[in-house]
């Protein structure tokens, strides 16, 4: 032994076993050196890179609000960006064409009622005997037919957007209106605003996109290589753990001109992130057999192995060669060479490591 490493041996308090991989440290040294311990965490999952990924609205949770009928923008109510709730009235309308439809559903009333007091009138007829049958059955032919067109009148209504207490009011009252106010038809928030104060516009023209954010994707952009390894329900980590997800999608074909394939991952926890950020996330395969995940400072390197120092006694350490799986900035994961029940350095190993390495010298 070298009189460099004498002197640290003498310093620190340390010591080693000649022949063996293992170093001693006194209790006092030890808290100089402010070891740190953790025990392995056993998981499933083996971390197989990061990816940058983008935060979208499943295609499901998206709703267009165009125009029904065309008309004069009347009154905007929200703008981009501002979150709202299922009924909410988005836009209002001034639409000529409304006038022609409530015409057409007082129309088909007025007919509805005639039908249905001439049937009412001679129904009882029919029964004493007293008109043909044939009548009769005209009649309520007639009623019937009548009948089918006010719901469908109403009905026509209602796909407009106005609510039944409106319609009801239009058939009590027959006057007409020609506004005709739009409303949100889920909670969500406003991504899109194409509506101006003022603006005539067409028939189904888009004047909203809403995004319901209950449910958020993310959207990457994997290697091919590294997709191979994914099938649906694998994890996947937003870094900084800011959310996580499982994978839902996994392409099944390959973009010839990047090499990569689309993946989509659900969020299950979605932490703070929003829709359109961009993020990194981090994609896990499934282990073939559990492995060991550990601090990535309890890994030490020597002589191209990799080694953790395995509490022996409070004051004995094994140096003990592993084999990894991967490796993160924070975490190893380890498949051979440790046990669940193992208490490792996880600070300090860099003073553990001298000695070790300068008593083998």
């Amino acid at each position: 032994m070298n009189i460099v490493w004498l002197f640290i041996l003498c310093l620190t308090g340390m010591s080693f076993a000649w022949g063996e991989a293992e170093v001693s440290v006194d209790k006092e040294s030890r808290q100089h050196l402010g070891l740190q311990f953790s025990y392995p965490r056993v998981v499933n999952e083996i971390p197989i890179g990061l990816v940058p990924a983008s935060v979208t609205v499943p295609p499901d949770a998206e709703y267009m609000v165009s125009a029904p009928l065309a008309g004069v923008i009347d009154e905007v109510k929200v703008v981009q960006g501002e979150p709202v709730v299922k009924g909410q009235m988005l836009v209002r309308l001034r639409s000529p064409e409304l006038l022609l439809h409530q015409q057409h559903l007082l129309s088909a009333w007025q007919d509805f009622q005639v039908a249905k007091a001439k049937y009412e009138r001679e129904k009882p007829l029919f029964q004493q005997g007293i008109i043909a049958k044939g009548r009769w059955l005209e009649t309520r032919k007639n009623w019937r037919q009548a009948r089918t067109a006010l719901a469908q009148a109403r009905g026509a209504m209602e796909i407009l957007g106005l609510p039944r207490e409106r319609i009801d009011r239009l058939l009590q009252s027959g006057e007409l209106d020609s506004r005709l106010p739009l409303h949100c038809p889920d909670s969500g928030v406003v991504t899109v605003r194409e509506a101006v104060l003022g603006q005539r516009v067409e028939r189904l023209t888009p004047l909203f996109r809403i995004a319901s954010v209950g449910r958020l994707w993310l959207e990457m952009a994997v290697p091919a290589a590294k997709a191979a390894q994914l099938r649906p329900g694998a994890k996947v980590a937003v870094e900084n753990g800011q959310a996580r997800g499982e994978v839902r999608l996994v392409a099944g074909i390959v973009d010839s001109g990047t090499q990569t394939v689309r993946v989509v991952a659900e969020l299950v926890e979605r932490g703070r992130v929003r829709p359109g950020l961009k993020v990194n996330a981090r994609l896990y395969r499934r282990a073939d057999q559990p492995v060991m995940e550990i601090p990535r400072s309890a890994i030490v390197e020597h002589e191209g192995n990799s080694y953790v120092f395995v509490v022996k006694s409070a004051t004995q350490f094994q140096a003990r060669p592993v084999t990894l799986a991967a490796l993160t900035d924070t975490a190893a994961y380890v498949e051979a060479g440790l046990e669940a029940g193992d208490q490792v350095v996880s600070q300090g190993v860099a003073a553990l490591k001298a000695t070790w390495v300068g008593g083998e010298e």
